[in-house]
Parts: C-alpha cells; sequence; structure tokens
C-alpha cells in the first residue's frame, strides 16, 4: 500500500479524490491533507509519504514553491492541475504525472499504476530537479526534457536532440552519436517538441529544423541533416518543408 499525502487548497479536490480512492480500491493510503504550501511542507516532513498529490496552483504559492522549499524529496509526485499550459508543459517535459481537474477515476489509476513501477529515487530526484529548471526558466534553448528507458534515465537538452523516429510504439532519440529508446509513441513527442522547432516531415520522423542542411528532391524528396542522416518527406508535407525553408 501506498502512503500518501494531498496538498491542495480545495477541499471538494481533496474530499473527491479521497472518495475515489476508496471506491475504486486504489491501493493508496491517505495519510493527512493540507491546505497550504505551509502546512503541507510540514507534512511531508512529518509523514515522509511515498507518494505526494500535488495541487500546482495552491493559494498565492505553487506546488514548485513547495518543492523548492523541500530542496528535493524522496517521494514521489502526482500533480493535479486545471489547465495550466506552461506548467504542464513543464510537468510533461519532465516525465511526472499529473491528474487535471476534474479528476477522472481511470486517469488516477494508471497514474498510481505508474508510481508503483517508478520507487526509484534517484529517477525522482532527476525529475523533480528538471521539473524545476523548466519552470523557473523559460528561455526555449535551455529546455530540458527527461527520457525514460528500460535501465536508465537520461536528461537531455532539447535542443541538442537531432531527431526522432517511430518504431511502432516506440521512439528512437537520435543526440550526438547516442540512439536512446523510449517507450512512448512518436505522436506523443511531435506534440511536445513542435513549438521548440521540430518538424514531423513523415509520420515516422521528427526533425530537429535547427540541424537542417538541405532538401534534396531526388528520390521523392529527403532532408539531409548536418550530421549527414537523411530523413524522408512524405508528399504532404513537401510544401509545408518549403515553406519552412523560405522563412529560415
Amino acid at each position: 500500500m501506498i502512503k500518501a499525502v494531498i496538498i491542495d487548497d480545495e477541499k471538494p479536490v481533496i474530499e473527491t479524490l479521497m472518495a475515489m480512492i476508496d471506491h475504486h480500491a486504489v491501493p493508496v493510503n491517505i495519510l493527512d491533507y493540507a491546505t497550504n504550501v505551509k502546512d503541507g511542507i510540514e507534512l511531508v516532513v512529518k509523514s515522509q509519504p511515498d507518494l505526494i498529490f500535488l495541487d500546482v496552483k495552491i493559494g498565492r504559492d505553487t506546488g514548485f514553491d513547495l518543492l523548492r522549499a523541500l530542496n528535493g524529496t524522496k517521494s514521489q509526485v502526482i500533480f493535479i492541475s486545471a489547465h495550466n499550459e506552461y506548467a504542464i508543459e513543464a510537468i510533461r517535459f519532465s516525465a511526472i504525472d499529473y491528474l487535471l481537474k476534474p479528476i477522472d477515476s481511470k486517469e488516477l489509476q494508471l497514474a498510481v499504476g505508474r508510481v508503483t513501477q517508478q520507487l526509484d529515487e534517484k529517477s525522482d530526484a532527476l525529475k523533480l530537479d528538471a521539473l524545476l529548471s523548466n519552470w523557473s526558466n523559460q528561455q526555449k534553448e535551455d529546455k530540458k526534457i527527461v527520457l525514460n528507458t528500460a535501465d536508465k534515465i537520461h536528461l537531455v537538452l532539447v535542443k541538442d536532440i537531432i531527431r526522432c523516429e517511430s518504431d511502432k510504439n516506440y521512439t528512437y532519440f537520435f543526440i550526438g552519436s547516442e540512439k536512446i529508446l523510449v517507450s512512448k509513441s512518436l505522436k506523443e513527442f511531435d506534440t511536445l517538441l513542435q513549438p521548440y522547432g521540430f518538424f514531423r516531415s513523415h509520420k515516422s520522423h521528427l526533425v530537429n529544423i535547427k540541424q537542417f542542411k538541405k532538401f534534396i528532391k531526388r528520390d521523392g524528396g529527403f532532408i539531409e541533416l548536418l550530421n549527414g542522416d537523411h530523413v524522408p518527406v512524405s508528399v504532404r508535407k513537401k510544401d509545408e518543408l518549403l515553406s519552412l525553408i523560405d522563412k529560415m
């Protein structure tokens, strides 16, 4: 049974979450809850939970303020958030789970299930470091992404990613001479990385446009990257790419 606490300034959310855990027999024991950051810090220090359900916005403060004040925690975190796009982006780049309000019971069960599989203190610390860095630093060139593989966790600067390639429900990341396989689909990373200068040239390929060298029209058309890699361009993406090149 996972020992957990809830830190949220909305009592109805706390009550709903506790009722869902009870009704769906989610393997979580709620030790206590707090409705502000100060009490939340004291609660975490006192109870040392396995898991913190943490609201993004807590009164005038944030869950990120709480994590900074703790200066690292061994607890895993599942964020609870309204539709705060920047906060959710920072959370997703850091590979940390979150639940959107109103909380969905199935999403809750899935998130808790992932927590039970990831009781790794070093990974959690790295993810939280990435999260606080991404939240504090809004410069795109300094954005970091956490990549989970079967045997380790990687913290990568987004600008260092050369390209991504789909392999069914997996994605290969090409970073320098390194090739990292992540158990998430390319579609998820496409949504995440497009605002950071990545172009979906083909259903199976996503490229960092800053790594673009030239477009070669033969053989159906493909992009040559600075490292010499060739990436195909689908027919329906060709005009979009040419328009993008004109703006470079």
